[in-house]
């Protein structure tokens, strides 16, 4: 396992969902106070960016309202539904991710397979404080 920074904890904001892509997958990042949730970011339905979705219950897709509990990955519809859980960690203040892991869904072999250029984020705040590339037009 290869820790890496994903963000500073202080850079999410609590109960928003947070898209994150690496290489060509796309991650939702849920700050529930202390804890952080990082989930397969695409929606099972129709594939929407469930960065683009509500956090209430549990994280609501955007396009059609599927839902899925934000701690877990499970859809509260359909239990055999479940988005990937990727592994996080808090400390210092930052959130850690297994690179290794990451590169693995990503298709890649190993970690040193990708670099920080592969990473980006839609929130501009995260985009200041990381480095991190944006991923929209305009802040």
């Amino acid at each position: 396992m290869q820790k890496k920074i994903l963000s500073q904890l202080g850079a999410l904001e609590n109960l928003q969902a947070q898209h994150f892509q690496i290489s060509n997958l796309d991650l939702v990042v849920i700050k529930n106070g202390s804890e952080v949730s990082v989930l397969y970011g695409t929606c099972l339905h129709r594939g929407a960016l469930l960065g683009d979705g509500q956090i209430g219950a549990n994280l609501i897709c955007g396009l059609h309202g599927w839902d899925y509990r934000y701690d877990l990955g499970v859809s509260e519809y359909n239990n055999s539904e479940r988005l990937h859980k990727f592994y996080s960690e808090v400390k210092d203040g930052a959130v850690y991710i297994d690179a290794d892991e990451i590169a693995r869904a990503c298709g890649h072999n190993k970690v040193q397979d990708f670099n920080f250029k592969d990473l980006s984020t839609t929130d501009y705040s995260v985009h200041q404080l990381t480095g991190i590339a944006y991923a929209r037009v305009n802040p």
